[in-house]
């Protein structure tokens, strides 16, 4: 021891099935964006009564592909979950919430009950009136699983620590000697009959001995009645284990400290649980980052139909935050030359990045080989790396990162443009890898969809004019 109105899905149309894809070979696409965060995407045209679902909506969340209309999919929801579900639909047709997102359970083949995570962004008319959502759908019944079990065993580690006692000690801090029962020498190999806290001190993890010291110099200090700290000690095979030591002080008539009677119990288990209960939890929240990242780009997507660079604006800056990046870049492949088109960077070395711009295709640099090649490049310790082409090594020192990931966005199997992070040290995660890949695919999308709305525009203008022409001939037969 140291010193010292109520509307749900009945009144919406049982719609039929027509794939109503964004646009030629959206399916693909889709399917491509969302399998990183494994989620399905539906495309509901609430105005003609049609309902698009990828393939992921049957994969994923393990449904019968009977399930072909909203009101067969709203029949497998928990009878429970119906309420929330329908309120939170209706709050955001009436533009009350920026966007659908719910929560609940639906019955899955051979009638298993899941959880799934629902998102939509819905478009509406001049006049407000919702005429079709667009989102994806995700099987979150693990992360389900993973909180209920953080509750569960909680409890029971609750009712654990207070059995498991290893033995009790009292210290007479006016004569500096130390009581420690059969049991708790036992337990940590603590023999003799002259005990002192030096005794109990040098079992204490070193990294431990600061708080723990802290915490008695603390219960000195103040009028408090009772101490209690957690800490690692050696045990007598050797091994570290977690301790909860509490105690009950004893004060003479000046509020002096003269006794420490208390117990150890041995909480190494529930340690080891909160540590892996924990790691579980934050992987559920990178999941939720990544799903809300996705859904936020799909929604800018939605809103920017005529021009790409809020999406390229919006996936850079998601890309530095959940890739824990220095730099993201978004490049376009567009007459031979590599364009960047977007780009987030607040060190130096951002004029030598833009001087490279626009790029010839057959440079020797990381980005234009990824892009020719149409694969993924993963490097680290590029300036130090001789193997590297001599402008990425130069940038690299320029700019003060290490690590870079170029991720090429593909089309028909050929790149036209890549996303780019880069870091300071340390390889990016599959997890990171996979996500940057969902965004190529989003803003590949984007471009696809920009491009299909020009044409139909120019279509129009063409159709149009010949329209007025006819018109005059028609009036003008002389």
């Amino acid at each position: 021891m140291a010193k010292g109105e109520k509307r749900g899905h009945e009144a919406l149309p049982h719609t039929r099935r027509h794939p109503v894809a964004p646009s030629a070979g959206g399916d693909e696409r889709f399917e491509l964006a969302m399998r990183a965060i494994n989620e399905g995407v539906y495309d509901w045209d609430v105005a003609n009564g049609s309902i698009y679902y990828s393939e992921g909506i049957y994969s994923v969340l393990h449904l019968p592909r009977s399930v072909k209309t909203p009101a067969e999919w709203r029949q497998r929801i928990h009878p429970d979950d119906l309420a929330a579900y329908d309120a939170a639909i209706l709050a955001h047709f009436r533009n009350e919430t920026e966007r659908f997102e719910c929560d609940y359970r639906y019955r899955a083949r051979y009638g298993v009950w899941r959880w799934a995570r629902q998102h939509g962004i819905a478009q509406r008319d001049a006049e407000g009136r919702v005429t079709r959502m667009i989102g994806s759908t995700g099987d979150i019944t693990e992360l389900k699983s993973v909180a209920q079990a953080l509750k569960e065993s909680q409890e029971r580690l609750n009712l654990a620590t207070q059995a498991a006692t290893e033995g009790i000690y009292e210290w007479d801090v006016e004569t500096g000697s130390l009581y420690l029962s059969e049991r708790a020498k036992n337990f940590f190999a603590i023999s003799g009959r002259n005990l002192t806290p030096a005794d109990w001190n040098a079992h204490v993890h070193r990294e431990d001995f600061e708080g723990y010291r802290a915490a008695i110099a603390s219960v000195f200090k103040s009028r408090c009645s009772e101490f209690e700290h957690e800490y690692r000690i050696r045990k007598a095979a050797g091994e570290w284990s977690w301790i909860l030591d509490r105690a009950v002080v004893v004060r003479n008539a000046g509020g002096r400290v003269t006794r420490l009677v208390g117990a150890v119990a041995n909480i190494t288990q529930r340690k080891l649980d909160e540590i892996e209960l924990r790691r579980a939890r934050d992987e559920a929240t990178e999941a939720l980052e990544r799903q809300t990242a996705t859904a936020e780009i799909l929604k800018v997507i939605s809103s920017s139909p005529t021009d790409t660079q809020p999406i390229f604006d919006a996936i850079v800056q998601s890309a530095v935050r959940l890739c824990a990046a220095v730099y993201s870049a978004a490049l376009r492949l567009e007459g031979g030359l590599i364009h960047l088109v977007a780009n987030n960077w607040a060190g130096k070395g951002l004029a030598a990045a833009q001087r490279l711009f626009p790029m010839p295709l057959d440079t020797d640099h990381l980005a234009a080989r990824a892009i020719r090649e149409g694969r993924i490049i993963h490097r680290q310790h590029l300036q130090s790396d001789s193997t590297a082409p001599a402008t990425s090594r130069e940038l690299a020192i320029a700019t003060g990162y290490q690590t870079l990931l170029i991720v090429p966005m593909l089309r028909e199997g050929r790149a036209i443009g890549a996303i780019v992070v880069a870091n300071a040290e340390g390889l990016f995660s599959e997890k990171q890898i996979a996500l940057l890949q969902t965004f190529a695919d989003q803003a590949v999308i984007a471009i696809e969809n920009v491009r299909l709305f020009n044409e139909t525009k120019e279509a129009l203008e063409r159709q149009t004019a010949t329209s007025e022409v006819l018109q005059v001939m028609s009036g003008s037969p002389t």
